[in-house]
C-alpha cells in the first residue's frame, strides 16, 4: 500500500522468483514479494525491470545476483556485498511515469558493481580529494556512500553518449570532477566494450 514502511522481509514465504535472461549470456533473478498475490501480478512487476536491466553494461549486469520488488513507495536501496538491490512498486511506477527508472536501476547497480572493491580504495579516494567537488547535492551530502553511483551515472552518459546531456551540464561536470571522470574512463572508456558475450544465450522461462 502507498507509504507503508520499508519491509525487512526480502525473501518471504511465497516470493515469486523470475529469471531475466539477456542475449549476452547474463541473467538476473527478480524476486517479487508474495504480497503482490498472483503470479501474473508479480510478473507484471518483474517485467518493469527487464528493459532497464538490459541497458546496463554487461560487466555491471553480471555483478547483480538479484533484484527484490516489494510493495510500497519507499526509495530503492542496495546491499552491495550481497549483490542485490530492492525497489518498491509505487516508487517504481512513479519513476516510470517520470522516465527515470533506468537511472535508478543504473544507480543501484553502480553500488553493487563498484562499492565493494573501489569505494574505500586509494584510486577513488585520491580522485575525491583532488576534485573536492560533487556532481549532485546527494553525493555531496553522502560522499562515502553516494558519490560513486551519482558520478558513475554522469560519467557513463558523457563518456559513452557525448552530447546526450546539455552542453552546460557536461562542461560543469568536466570542470568540477575531472579526477572522478578519469577514474570511470577505465570502465566506460571507448576502448572498453560495454556489451559482450559472457556465456550462451539462454531461453527465458
Amino acid at each position: 500500500m502507498p507509504g507503508h514502511l520499508r519491509s525487512n522481509r526480502l525473501m518471504a514465504d511465497g516470493t515469486h522468483v523470475f529469471t531475466a535472461r539477456f542475449t549476452d549470456g547474463t541473467s538476473v533473478e527478480i524476486w517479487v514479494h508474495a504480497d503482490f498475490g498472483s503470479a501474473r501480478a508479480a510478473q507484471t512487476q518483474a517485467q518493469r525491470l527487464t528493459q532497464p536491466l538490459g541497458k546496463l553494461p554487461t560487466f555491471m549486469r553480471a555483478r547483480l545476483n538479484h533484484v527484490v520488488v516489494q510493495e510500497g513507495d519507499a526509495a530503492a536501496f542496495e546491499e552491495a556485498d550481497g549483490g542485490f538491490f530492492a525497489v518498491y512498486a509505487d516508487n517504481m511506477a512513479t519513476r516510470l511515469r517520470n522516465n527515470d527508472l533506468e537511472e535508478t536501476v543504473f544507480h543501484e547497480a553502480a553500488h553493487v558493481t563498484f562499492d565493494p572493491e573501489y569505494a574505500g580504495g586509494r584510486a577513488w579516494r585520491q580522485a575525491q580529494r583532488a576534485d573536492g567537488a560533487y556532481v549532485t547535492r546527494y553525493a555531496q551530502n553522502n560522499p562515502q556512500k553516494e558519490d560513486i553511483p551519482e558520478t558513475a551515472l554522469f560519467a557513463y552518459a558523457m563518456i559513452r553518449y557525448p552530447g546526450r546531456l546539455p552542453a552546460n551540464v557536461e562542461a560543469a561536470v568536466r570542470a568540477s570532477v575531472p579526477g572522478k571522470l578519469a577514474f570511470f574512463e577505465t570502465f566506460f572508456g571507448p576502448d572498453r566494450p560495454q556489451f559482450y558475450r559472457v556465456g550462451p544465450q539462454q531461453p527465458c522461462r
